[in-house]
């Protein structure tokens, strides 16, 4: 297996899990995407979910149509030599941005044509909420750059002094977050301006108003975003705030996790398990502990609702409804679990989860078989 065809979407990952309830039929069809000559590492649905961009280790990205399965265009000229391409789409899905794991240069192109339009400085690519303006990074001197998306031009040059990962975006998209050891730097789209938290990031509400951090001497804070204020700071060693800010999940590595108030600390219920993500409703919370088990916990009560097998976090459907986890069907080959949150079911799959489409119904695994695949639920 080629592990480094993944190296870049190990936060889609979050880590390995095993383990088979009962079979189901969640899983309608598949249509392959076939055309990379190596791994493909990437891949995103356009906003309408008409389109698929995928990256791969050959080099290029292709734009496919996600009902046939046909390839569209090629997008070629990326000339690093790890040849290994991530994609994102804009949000008005006028535009795709491209760019290479070792090479200091972003491509952005017509979504409709195929057509290369700027090469902008940088790593990484991500476009505003309007799609207007394109925010890179430059790794020479570790600040954001803020591009016109339409002209190509420089706009906005914001120091962040930050030469590590990438931590993620607010729901909004209005927010980028890098991380740098203790530090978590937060860029406004808006205000073009950044500013800097203690601890890790862990993540944002739904509203984006709050954002909690981790740091290594293990205190957990909670932030308010306008103003950069420390809320509360709590103990814990993973943290996750609920969609509406109101309560937030602590974990320790003793197979603890503690549901606290948000405003107060209060703790309200002690669960099983080291991490605990929030459901998109926030009226489950699922957790997995170190002994591979997985459940699923009502949050207002604290009672536990399921066992599943698996021992590290899923990603959910926009709904809610499903999860998708992965696991090692033998030391050199990775597939997927997708649950049915409410019954139980599981089916098992190929690939490397990518991305779920706007609505729900389908999602795109990625593999180093050169194919992408698309899945279709119930």
């Amino acid at each position: 297996m080629k592990k480094h065809a993944y190296a870049y979407i190990v936060i889609l990952l979050a880590g390995l899990c095993g383990g088979c309830l009962q079979p189901s039929a969640s899983i309608d069809t598949f249509i392959e995407l076939k055309g990379h000559t190596d791994s493909v590492n990437s891949a995103i649905f356009s906003p309408d979910d008409k389109k698929i961009v995928t990256g791969s280790m050959d080099g290029t990205a292709r734009i496919w149509d996600a009902k046939s399965g046909k390839e569209l265009y090629i997008l070629e000229g990326h000339t690093d030599w790890s040849k290994s391409v991530t994609v994102d789409y804009s949000p008005d899905g006028k535009k795709i941005g491209t760019w290479e794991h070792l090479a200091n240069t972003v491509q952005i192109w017509d979504a409709e044509s195929g057509e290369k339009l700027h090469t902008l400085d940088g790593q990484m690519v991500h476009f505003s909420p309007d799609g207007k303006k394109v925010v890179t990074l430059n790794v020479g001197d570790g600040a954001f750059l803020i591009w016109d998306a339409e002209s190509g031009k420089e706009l906005q040059k914001v120091s962040a002094n930050v030469f590590s990962s990438f931590g993620g975006r607010s729901p909004d998209r209005k927010k980028i977050v890098l991380n740098r050891g203790d530090i978590t730097f937060i860029l406004d789209f808006e205000s073009e301006k950044g500013q800097q938290m203690e601890g890790r990031f862990g993540n944002f509400s739904s509203d984006c108003k709050k954002v909690a951090t981790i740091s290594r001497d293990e205190i957990i804070r909670i932030w308010d975003v306008k103003s950069g204020k420390e809320l509360l700071n709590l103990k814990g060693q993973t943290a996750n705030l609920s969609p509406n800010g109101t309560k937030i999940a602590t974990g320790n590595f003793d197979d603890t996790i503690r549901i606290c108030d948000a405003g107060s600390g209060k703790e309200l219920h002690q669960l099983e398990g080291m991490t605990g993500t929030f459901l998109p409703d926030g009226k489950k919370i699922v957790t997995a502990d170190k002994n591979g088990i997985t459940r699923i916990w009502d949050v207002a009560s604290g009672e536990e609702l399921r066992q599943l097998q698996g021992e590290m976090m899923p990603v959910f459907s926009p709904d809610g409804k499903k999860m998708i986890m992965p696991y090692m069907a033998n030391k050199d080959v990775v597939k997927q679990q997708v649950w049915d949150v409410e019954s139980g079911k599981v089916q098992k799959l190929e690939g490397i989860f990518a991305a779920f489409s706007s609505d729900g119904k389908k999602f795109v695994t990625i593999n180093d078989d050169n194919i992408a695949r698309i899945w279709v639920l119930e």
